[in-house]
């Protein structure tokens, strides 16, 4: 890998060659951008980095890490996709608009990591579908560790089995495996609630409907980021069931 200077001022990156790459460690590099195709990197290193637009995969190439470890960065992802992370370690990273996606993520470990705006997807959406025709539609997605993380408007979409992850549990969180009949109990309860937190409790509502669609059946929710969701401990309760 090389860093290279981005034209008018734009920064650095750290580019990858093609081909496979084993052993080699970049922590503590600081780039604007991060860029790979098709290159499987193993037991790699990408300790306390930061990085503001990490790219692995697309333009039809597949990216590849197996046993690398990300500790510690800060990590901002753009969405090209064609990537597949297997047995990595994000142990307190911080990571943000992770929404990759084709994207597999197999038996990674997230521990004390910062997880914000991000969509684990279990499938390719409708667009993808439409502009690669020959892509394989179903994610892997299975054996990851998110117990010990905090994860901040993040959600898992379109057939993500989440009897296969670990997840955190607490006030700020909620987990039904019938994510239909969760969501109805909860409409079921804010109709009983006075009009101007009927409203701002339905908007939510809505919106932890729309990650059902596409096959999604488990659901779980993130306490929203605003400070006083009227009623939401009422609201974790229906959906916990």
């Amino acid at each position: 890998m090389e860093v290279v200077e981005l034209p008018n001022g734009l920064g650095s990156k750290l580019r990858a060659v093609e081909g496979l790459v084993v052993g080699e460690d970049w922590s503590g590099t600081g780039v604007e951008r991060f860029g790979t195709t098709s290159t499987r990197f193993e037991r790699c290193r990408f300790e306390r980095m930061r990085v503001k637009q990490f790219t692995a995969g697309g333009a039809g190439r597949f990216a590849e890490f197996v046993d690398c470890s990300f500790d510690r960065s800060h990590l901002s992802f753009s969405p090209a996709g064609r990537t597949r992370f297997v047995r990595c370690s994000f142990r307190r990273a911080r990571l943000v608009d992770f929404r990759v996606n084709p994207v597999d993520l197999i038996d990674c470990d997230f521990t004390g990591a910062d997880v914000r705006r991000s969509i684990f997807w279990g499938a390719l959406d409708d667009y993808k579908r439409r502009r690669e025709p020959d892509l394989r539609v179903r994610n892997d997605i299975r054996g990851n560790d998110f117990s010990g993380a905090t994860l901040v408007d993040t959600s898992f979409r379109r057939g993500v089995d989440l009897t296969l992850q670990r997840l955190p549990a607490g006030e700020d969180y909620a987990l039904a495996l019938d994510g239909a009949a969760a969501l109805d109990r909860v409409r079921a309860l804010v109709d009983t609630w006075d009009r101007e937190n009927r409203r701002e409790a339905l908007g939510r509502v809505e919106i932890w409907r729309s990650d059902l669609d596409g096959g999604q059946e488990h659901l779980f929710v993130c306490r929203p980021k605003m400070k006083d969701l009227a009623g939401w401990p009422a609201i974790r309760r229906a959906i916990n069931g």
